[in-house]
């Protein structure tokens, strides 16, 4: 089992030692290089997050790093070229580096969704200043979060919204192409049948669509039994279905757009649980239940 730990990381130098001896994956948010902006806007200090983030770094542990980008505060070509420039002076053309698309909330709502042309600015920017892994969050567009061959530049692993799928690839994670030895960890993947949700003898189900706002839900269970469910999920427009067994403990799940063939889906069981699909913004965003679910049925 392999720890992940996702944090603003404004913490001091002694519980961060701590961390690194248990925790495997760390994902860090640095949000600006304007000490201005950190005192502003989050009420803290820019210094101890890089001097932090180095400390990762130099620990060895698998380190990305993650910055929101936000209209009006942080999104000019000015801020994205400080971050990458401190990233590749500092901790390595190597770390992957993700800009985030930000959702209106709160007591900042004035403003859209961060522009999609927004983001591909500064994943460019980043490329072209030597970066090796640039990435795009809460995106749901094809080809636009890549694994490349730092050699070859073949794909080596294709993604899209949350899900990713090692594509060129060997046992030992070199490159098919050109041999190169890259940095990815291949995992297994889960498999999937293809048949129509017509051949399922499940009686009862829940519709989602997929729309501009919501390409990803908790399904949550509101009543449970005493035996653990498991409920089948149809692809609408690719037609794969896979299966999701609820144990003792857990209550609920996300799933997400895997492509942009897949237009919504279709969850089934047949038990006597019910369920409840709430909207996730972004990939960061746990819903609560009084938010408003997307379109069911």
């Amino acid at each position: 089992i392999k720890t992940l730990y996702k944090s603003a990381f404004y913490i001091e130098e002694e519980p961060a030692k701590e961390l690194i001896d248990c925790i495997d994956i760390f994902s860090l948010s640095l949000k600006s290089l304007n000490h201005d902006f950190y005192q502003k806007q989050t009420k803290a200090k820019l210094q101890p997050v890089l001097d932090r983030i180095k400390q990762v770094a130099d620990s060895g542990r698998h380190l990305e790093i993650s910055q929101l980008v936000i209209p009006e505060l942080n999104d000019s070509n000015e801020d994205v070229k400080e971050t990458v420039n401190w990233v590749l002076e500092n901790i390595g053309p190597d770390v992957p580096l993700h800009f985030v698309a930000f959702h209106p909330a709160y007591q900042y709502t004035h403003v859209k969704r961060t522009d999609i042309s927004i983001l591909k600015r500064a994943q460019t920017i980043a490329m072209n200043s030597g970066l090796n892994y640039g990435y795009l969050g809460n995106t749901y567009e094809p080809d636009l979060n890549q694994t490349h061959c730092t050699n070859c530049g073949g794909i080596i692993v294709k993604r899209y919204g949350l899900h990713a799928k090692v594509t060129n690839l060997d046992n030992q994670s070199r490159c098919l192409q050109c041999g190169t030895q890259s940095p990815i960890i291949c995992l297994l993947e889960t498999t999937r049948d293809k048949v129509e949700p017509k051949q399922q003898n499940l009686s009862r189900q829940i519709k989602i669509n997929w729309n501009s706002e919501a390409q990803s839900v908790h399904i949550l269970q509101t009543r449970g039994q005493s035996q653990p469910d498991t409920l089948t999920i149809f692809s609408i427009g690719t037609n794969q279905i896979t299966h999701k067994k609820l144990s003792h403990g857990l209550d609920r799940f996300i799933i997400s757009r895997q492509s942009a063939d897949e237009t919504g889906v279709i969850i089934r069981w047949k038990s006597d649980c019910e369920y409840q699909n709430l909207a996730l913004l972004d990939r960061a965003h746990y819903p609560t239940s009084n938010e408003q679910p997307i379109t069911f049925s």
